[in-house]
């Protein structure tokens, strides 16, 4: 689940990003050095907040302890929702419309 919540671009774009900044943090000087530690801080965090806490915050109060109601709104008359792939399909020949 952890990995599923990102999609596979913008985790690589992290990574890189985070792995193409230590050559110039640990040889650009002193002014790119701090300036990329912070950002490669800022990234990592990003990515662990994106990764582990997100879903970890939306598992305990919406799974858990159902703090959070999700609730689908119906048209009058509708009693049930269609499952998924049923959305455009053809009634069955003989089923009422």
């Amino acid at each position: 689940m952890l990995l599923e919540t990102l999609s596979p671009s913008p985790r690589r774009t992290r990574a890189q990003n985070g792995v193409g900044l230590f050559p110039l943090a640990t040889h650009g000087g002193p002014l790119w050095e701090p300036l990329c530690y912070v950002q490669i801080g800022g990234l990592t965090f990003a990515t662990v907040v994106t990764l582990v806490l997100v879903p970890t915050l939306y598992a305990a109060f919406v799974l858990d302890l159902k703090i959070v109601r999700w609730e689908q709104v119906r048209p009058e008359g509708v009693t049930a929702v269609p499952e998924r792939g049923q959305i455009g399909e053809q009634p069955p020949k003989g089923a009422a419309a």
